[in-house]
């Protein structure tokens, strides 16, 4: 028993060892690429252009270290500043000598930093008021939340904050809380037209009071047949997802079904087109496993052709695909 312990430490520390080892390869390995690359900027004899080779390097490699080497201060600070927003990284921020770039270069950060994490404690680090309440109306807009605006005391700001998260959602429930008349009309107005063009219902558009965006809204759904660029024009994720997986299908075009942001939307309109068009290949765009193989199985069942089945990862779906093919059999 003791033995074996004892062969289980060894083979732990051995794990430890080549774990740590080949961290060190890692950043060996990108030093010796960083080092090469600043080489062939030494060799180039125009100062500008060599200064502009080392940015391009520290950018490209999200490495502030690059930036030690360019001599000119207010360069120097310019290239902290471009890597901290590319890595993004507020550290880098700290080595910048000019006051304001410095102050720039967090801001930045901070907004960036709190959009890819939906965090409202980052936007909370922005020192300056005006532009932390305009990272508080990203992060609502991310998160469809309302409650963020209550948050900002700037009264355009937060009717601003209430139009953006209503209009993402979308929800006309929130509109009321827009204190300006003419933006909260507008609210109302644009969730109008962007459910009339999901719904091509042209009653909705009669409920808008601007006679011009009343007017506006009958055109696109009208038009909506012959122009699926209409989808465009729609602010809300979701519903512009929806519009084009509805033109996607009706009109048959895997173009249109590549629009389309969300996954599982963009996989459903594969899988119809894919039917349609008798074209098992379109099921290798879908990256889901699922949705693969629910597209396999759509397209064998459609040609009668279950030698598709065998293409199915999922056992479940394999089972469906032979008890069809017996079925029609």
């Amino acid at each position: 028993m003791e033995q074996r312990n004892i062969r289980i430490i060894r083979v732990i520390f051995l794990l430890l060892f080549i774990f740590v080892l080949i961290g060190c390869i890692g950043r060996d390995v990108t030093k010796v690429d960083i080092e090469k690359e600043l080489s062939k900027c030494d060799k180039i004899t125009d100062r500008n252009k060599r200064n502009t080779c080392y940015l391009d390097v520290a950018k490209s490699k999200k490495n502030s270290y690059v930036c030690h080497v360019i001599k000119e201060l207010n360069l120097r600070d310019n290239c902290y500043f471009e890597v901290a927003i590319t890595k993004p990284d507020v550290s880098i921020c700290h080595r910048i000598q000019d006051s304001n770039l410095k102050e720039n270069c967090y801001l930045k950060v901070y907004k960036i930093l709190a959009k890819t994490r939906e965090d409202l404690l980052t936007c909370s680090k922005i020192r300056d008021k005006y532009n932390r309440e305009l990272c508080f109306i990203d992060v609502a807009k991310l998160q469809r939340d309302p409650y963020i605006c209550t948050l900002i005391d700037n009264m355009t700001l937060r009717d601003n904050c209430y139009f953006e998260v209503a209009i993402t959602k979308p929800d006309m429930s929130i509109c009321p809380k827009i204190q300006d008349s003419n933006l909260r009309e507008n609210c109302y107005s644009e969730i109008y037209i962007e459910l009339a063009i999901l719904r091509e219902d042209l009653t909705l558009c009669s409920e808008i009071k601007d006679i011009n965006l009343r007017e506006l809204c009958m055109e696109n759904v009208i038009r909506l047949d012959e122009d699926y660029l209409i989808c465009d024009s729609i602010k809300s994720n979701d519903i512009r997802d929806l519009c084009y997986l509805r033109a996607g299908k009706r009109r048959v075009d895997l173009l249109i079904c590549d629009k389309i942001r969300d996954k599982f939307y963009r996989s459903d309109c594969y899988i119809t087109v894919a039917v349609l068009k008798d074209t098992p290949l379109i099921c290798d765009k879908i990256n889901d496993t699922f949705y693969r193989d629910k597209c396999y199985l759509e397209v064998s069942a459609s040609r009668k052709d279950f030698s598709l089945c065998d293409r199915i990862q999922s056992d479940d779906i394999i089972a469906e695909c032979y008890l069809r093919a017996a079925e029609i059999q």
